[in-house]
């Protein structure tokens, strides 16, 4: 655009030129055609500015992370005449949806529609903004260009893939308490702790039937076991990068990560507490596969804006001098800190387990120090699992 300017201007000032040495018919019809053809074309694309249309839409608003969208984009010329050099601009083609949405450039006959569709795949969870940032019409001299922003942009929700694993480390005695419980051999040698209402999936024996009676609802008794040795999932919602598209890519392996293994505890009737820091400690309980949605679906669009520190979170959680269980910690911060406070869960008798979601494939910098914990910790009881963003879910529970 810049060259056309400049190539206008050179012949404007040849054509002066020639007026004021030769003068004549020719000279003058040339500048006078130079004087006019810019307001001519700016006022064209003016035209065309304005009565250019777009529409923009997504097949669903909801999806699940590994889908496909179809986005679809319909520029429309209503008018008798060309509309020439169209741009569109998309929000996303830079970051995330990166190499998925590429600027367009395309002309309209007159009467004349055009459909471009789309197919994006849904990398990572999250709640997106998708669609035209601005489009462009170029006059055709090529010396202006007339942008226009667009305010509204399409909504996509996200949700994380919940990978189907086969086995996790947890302790023996919680796995035989929970085949004993799906095999209906299990028997609560403990009080009951209060009651609720029956959920499919609850055994009928452990139905209060006097309750029931007096209710005229089905009402179950909750029952505290001493053979129950709880997991205790603990999640890490403090951010890792200063770079908000890497934040995206890890925060979404770790919450992947979690819900997978949320879901297979869950659905072999392993009670998990999953602990997390948002504002306040928050813990969420899960019983039996019942209660994995309600798990899934509050921590699904968790935003990793928190300040306080994995160890804090151990520290303030485990001095409430709960009994001994397996805790996993899922994060992708570990530090010499987080370790302290690890091996003191470790000499309190807890066993634990480490999923390091490793930052560096999206960060580009190698994290030493990580490196170096997880090579020891094996020696000190403690499994560690080291997670890549671009590992399979399933390969890292087979190892």
């Amino acid at each position: 655009m810049k060259r056309n300017r400049i190539l206008y201007f050179v012949l404007l000032f040849l054509t002066l030129f020639f007026i004021y040495f030769y003068g004549g018919k020719v000279p003058y019809t040339m500048f006078y055609l130079l004087l006019v053809l810019p307001v001519v074309s700016i006022g064209y694309a003016a035209i065309v500015f304005f009565r250019f249309k777009v529409h923009q839409e997504l097949d669903k608003k909801y999806a699940t992370k590994g889908d496909t969208v179809n986005f679809i984009v319909t520029a429309s010329n209503d008018d008798f005449f060309l509309y020439p050099y169209i741009k569109l601009n998309f929000s996303g083609q830079n970051n995330i949806f990166q190499n998925q949405l590429e600027t367009m450039s395309f002309s309209l006959k007159p009467f004349e529609s055009k459909i471009f569709s789309t197919g994006l795949l849904l990398k990572y969870r999250g709640c997106y903004s998708i669609g035209i940032d601005s489009f462009e019409v170029e006059d055709f001299l090529g010396l202006i260009n007339l942008k226009h922003k667009f305010r509204k942009l399409k909504q996509i929700t996200v949700l994380p893939r919940i990978v189907r694993i086969n086995k996790l480390g947890i302790s023996t005695n919680l796995m035989s308490e929970s085949s004993a419980k799906l095999n209906g051999t299990f028997k609560d040698i403990t009080s009951m702790t209060d009651a609720r209402k029956y959920v499919y999936g609850d055994p009928f024996k452990s139905i209060h039937w006097k309750l029931t009676a007096k209710m005229d609802s089905l009402m179950v008794k909750n029952m505290e076991s001493t053979l129950m040795a709880d997991a205790i999932f603990f999640l890490d919602v403090k951010k890792c990068s200063e770079s908000q598209d890497e934040n995206i890519i890890i925060e979404d392996k770790l919450i992947e990560v979690l819900v997978s293994c949320l879901n297979y505890c869950l659905s072999n009737w392993i009670h998990v507490n999953l602990v997390y820091f948002n504002n306040e400690l928050v813990e969420l309980e899960g019983r039996n596969p019942n209660d994995f949605k309600k798990i899934y679906n509050a921590i699904s669009l968790l935003n990793f804006n928190n300040q306080v520190e994995m160890k804090d979170v151990l520290k303030l959680y485990l001095g409430r001098g709960i009994k001994r269980s397996s805790i996993f910690v899922f994060t992708s911060n570990l530090d010499y800190e987080l370790f302290d406070e690890i091996s003191k869960a470790v000499k309190s008798n807890f066993e634990v387990t480490i999923v390091y979601i490793s930052p560096e494939k999206a960060t580009g910098v190698p994290d030493k120090a990580a490196e170096d914990i997880l090579s020891f910790l094996p020696e000190l009881g403690i499994n560690a699992y080291r997670i890549n963003i671009n590992d399979n879910v399933f390969e890292f529970a087979e190892r």
